[in-house]
């Protein structure tokens, strides 16, 4: 399900990453760009997560003040609200201050997301992007949105887990 979608180092780290998580109950925040590709990513990846037992909060940035991606106040809202996890959806790729910000606060951050890579990565756990696939069979997988990069890499995290999702929940992941 999951072939293509990133390098394999990423994919094993991040669902290795939410097995931690898991086991140590912790609060996870689904960062979402604010149009209509990051917003649904969010309702996928929380509701996802949800299935799967997780303490789950979103948000987003307000773009007319703070424009996209990964955002300080975001951050700061999650380390305050107990948070130790931040998992992104259409956007982080290239947010290099702000995921160093989270690590010295003390927040993990996993980056899904479709857009091109900068010219350097942030230092996130994982990075579940189709252009860190340098697989050439798999070229496709860079046409994907954002939010079906966060469906593949959350279906990918129920097979990890080794649990299924009731049919109305597989239908709102598909919306």
């Amino acid at each position: 399900v999951v072939d293509g979608l990133t390098c394999p180092d990423h994919l094993k780290r991040s669902f290795d990453r939410l097995a931690l998580a898991k086991e140590r109950n912790e609060k996870i925040v689904v960062n979402g760009d604010p149009d209509a590709d990051g917003i649904s990513g969010t309702t996928v990846l929380t509701t996802g997560l949800r299935q799967l037992g997780f303490d789950v909060t979103y948000d987003f940035p307000i773009r007319s003040r703070e424009g996209h991606g990964l955002q300080l106040r975001i951050i700061q809202e999650a380390k305050k609200n107990g948070a130790s996890l931040i998992i992104t959806t259409d956007c982080g790729t290239k947010d290099v201050e702000a995921v160093a910000y989270a690590n010295e606060h003390g927040i993990d951050v996993i980056i899904t997301d479709h857009h091109i890579l900068g010219k350097k990565l942030p230092d996130a756990v994982a990075i579940i992007n189709p252009y860190l696939n340098q697989d050439p069979k798999n070229d496709e997988y860079r046409y994907l949105s954002g939010s079906f990069v966060s469906f593949k890499w959350i279906i990918g995290l129920k097979e990890f887990f080794n649990e299924t999702f009731p049919k109305p929940i597989f239908e709102t992941l598909v919306i």
